[in-house]
């Protein structure tokens, strides 16, 4: 019996497609080895203008590219002595003193004890726990404390305050992109990965990687800046966050194919007194 074509069935037509799982683009990839020489530049220029941002884009550089900044040990040295000088001279409301701390745990965990023999926790604390309670939480706050939690993961902050803050802003971020990502990366290093809304999605993570791209096409480069902005989006993005004797650790998904990841030779870095 022969069939008219006009009712076949396409067979195509029977097949149910997966659901496409969703890809988080490794933020890591983003930076390239010909970027590598101008974040050297923007680094040495930080360092020459005393300005702690030197400190910072270090150690968020070297927990992404572990061993990315040994050659400026010897700098980083300096300059952390000379901030906890200033701290000293100024008291122990100079909160910002944490993100030093999380350098020296780092990279200096030699020093880290004596560093921290200096440093009135209970004050920094009661501080950072105040301002998380105020209804009007600046992002640098919110730094602040997620630096505290990578240092003392035990010493546990006013979760109360920072799950109030979780809804609050878990929708309703700010429209500045980096205000937004230094917040929800901060959050997600104060709670942890028991709440997996904090874990970025495949369309958060390409939105801060598209603002990336924009910042790097641009005349002038902040590489500050966007060191800073990798930074907190490589923690949204990561598979797991961990605490160690060293400080905050990510552990990012495995690229899908092989890549060169590796960085190149520093150029001779000029040290103080040459």
């Amino acid at each position: 019996m022969s069939i008219d074509t006009k009712d076949k069935i396409d067979i195509r037509s029977l097949v149910i497609e997966e659901p496409r799982a969703e890809t988080v683009p490794p933020p890591l990839n983003f930076i390239t080895k010909s970027d590598w020489p101008k974040i050297y530049e923007e680094l040495k220029e930080l360092r020459d203008d005393g300005s702690p941002e030197f400190l910072y884009r270090a150690y968020e550089l070297d927990l992404m590219f572990p061993g990315s900044v040994n050659e400026f040990k010897p700098s980083l040295h300096t300059e952390e002595v000379v901030e906890f000088k200033d701290f000293m001279d100024n008291g122990s409301d100079e909160t910002r003193i944490v993100h030093v701390l999380e350098l020296v745990k780092r990279l200096f965990p030699q020093n880290f004890q004596g560093r921290l023999a200096l440093v009135n926790l209970k004050d920094i604390k009661e501080i950072i726990d105040d301002r998380l309670s105020k209804q009007n939480t600046v992002p640098t706050w919110f730094q602040e404390a997620a630096a505290y939690k990578a240092l003392f993961p035990t010493d546990v902050l006013d979760l109360d305050n920072i799950k109030k803050l979780l809804d609050k802003h878990l929708h309703s971020f700010s429209p500045n992109v980096a205000d937004e990502v230094r917040i929800k990366g901060s959050l997600r290093i104060l709670l942890g990965d028991d709440y997996p809304e904090l874990k970025s999605s495949e369309h958060f993570v390409k939105k801060h990687l598209q603002h990336l791209q924009e910042q790097k096409n641009r005349e002038y480069v902040d590489w500050s800046a966007i060191t800073e902005h990798l930074f907190y989006l490589s923690i949204c993005a990561a598979k797991e966050i961990k605490f160690t004797d060293r400080g905050l650790e990510l552990v990012m998904e495995p690229p899908k194919s092989p890549l060169d990841t590796s960085i190149p030779a520093l150029p001779e870095v000029k040290r103080y007194g040459n």
